[in-house]
């Protein structure tokens, strides 16, 4: 039993339990996932624990009388000190529920041998690991309200980019219809002073003016018709005067 005991007590290690409290503002996710491997080896150091030391105990029915208080985890022997030993025996008795019948020995057996204080390691880990577990819960819940918030201030974004980009596009509309209505207006000027200056003829003229035309058309096309017989019987005489000029050409 007491090999059993100094092999356990060497098997334990306080700067690996202690390893992640130091790390655990700085890493987040890992540091959970470490937790959890520290957590399954503690269960595995305790089950070992209780084969090797609390199975023995039960099997030889050993008796208690005048049982002490024990801690509940024993960490590295040469590392870690021993501040309530009496502790030792109760966790034997509440493990093993059987009698030990010299427990001041088993006492000065762990303290010569270990020359160490535990910490209550495993009640310190319990509350590390759900330290750790509150802290990562804080995290996943901080990093969750920033995702929240960055989708939230993207679609903002979004949204603001199209209302300024559908503003622009009614801007640029309004100010189109306003050259067109600009120039409709100029126009609208320039066909009112038009109207406003014209002045419809007389019917009497009119007609006069009309009887006019007429006839200056009837007299060009006489005096056309004249300028083409003169044009014909010029060319009639000037042949008969000089045959010779139109017969070599």
């Amino acid at each position: 039993e007491n090999h059993m005991l100094e092999q356990f007590l060497g098997r334990l290690d306080p700067h690996e339990l202690l390893s992640a409290e130091d790390q655990e503002t700085k890493r987040g996710v890992s540091l959970k996932r470490q937790a959890d491997v520290r957590s399954e080896e503690v269960k595995k150091t305790r089950a070992e624990f209780e084969r090797r030391l609390v199975k023995p105990l039960k099997e030889k029915r050993l008796d208690l009388h005048e049982p002490e208080k024990v801690l509940q985890y024993i960490k590295d022997k040469s590392k870690v000190k021993v501040h309530e030993p009496e502790k030792v025996l109760q966790y034997i008795k509440d493990k093993s529920k059987v009698k030990v019948h010299e427990p001041e020995k088993v006492l000065q057996y762990i303290k010569d041998k270990s020359k160490v204080k535990v910490h209550e390691p495993e009640k310190h880990h319990d509350q590390h690991l759900d330290e750790v577990l509150v802290n990562n819960i804080k995290t996943q819940h901080l990093l969750n309200s920033y995702k929240v918030r960055g989708h939230s201030w993207f679609c903002h974004m979004e949204v603001e980019t199209q209302s300024i980009d559908t503003s622009l596009r009614l801007e640029e509309r309004v100010r189109l219809a306003q050259d067109e209505c600009f120039q409709a207006q100029i126009l609208n000027e320039r066909l009112r002073s038009q109207i406003a200056e014209y002045e419809a003829p007389d019917t009497t003229e009119y007609m006069l003016m009309k009887e006019k035309h007429r006839k200056l058309q009837q007299s060009i096309l006489t005096w056309e018709r004249r300028a083409g017989a003169a044009e014909v019987g010029l060319f009639l005489i000037t042949l008969s005067v000089f045959p010779s000029c139109y017969c070599s050409n």
